[in-house]
């Protein structure tokens, strides 16, 4: 592989389950540390940043903070230096819908259409805004990868 993953500090938003429990999961068998943000579920979290550790020796921070909250962003991002000491990569895979009935434009109501555009939009400005006086020092730069999912009704 061209670039290396060693020694990179990965944070995975929405990291604790799923598709992005994979994603750090894979980061930290090359080598990468890891920054856990979940929005509720902190077992998950604790327990994926233990086996992590144990399996790949992997330096682990966990973090708790919701990607619809500007603040929350902002404060996973100064919080994931502070515990490992920087970003090089961040994957944006916080997400949140709830099924609905197929075809009805109105199942959802207004605060959930803005709840899912504020994590699935708005959360990357945040992330990046948030991110760029970091990756802007690093010499390699940084690398912002956005996860994104559809749902199907």
């Amino acid at each position: 592989m061209p670039y290396s993953l060693k020694g990179k500090i990965v944070l995975v938003t929405g990291g604790s389950r799923g598709l992005g429990a994979a994603v750090a999961t894979s980061f930290a068998a090359e080598g990468s540390s890891i920054s856990i943000n979940y929005v509720s579920n902190k077992t998950a979290a604790d327990e994926l940043a233990d086996i992590l550790r144990r399996e790949f020796s992997t330096n682990c921070c966990v973090i708790q903070g919701d990607a619809a909250i500007p603040a929350d962003n902002t404060r996973i991002v100064e919080e994931t230096v502070k515990s490992i000491g920087g970003i090089d990569i961040i994957v944006a895979n916080a997400g949140w819908t709830r099924k609905t009935q197929p075809g009805d434009i109105y199942d959802l109501s207004y605060e959930e259409w803005n709840k899912c555009w504020a994590v699935k939009t708005m959360s990357h400005l945040h992330l990046i805004q948030a991110a760029a006086p970091i990756f802007r020092e690093n010499i390699e730069g940084g690398v912002y990868l956005i996860t994104f999912s559809i749902a199907f009704s």
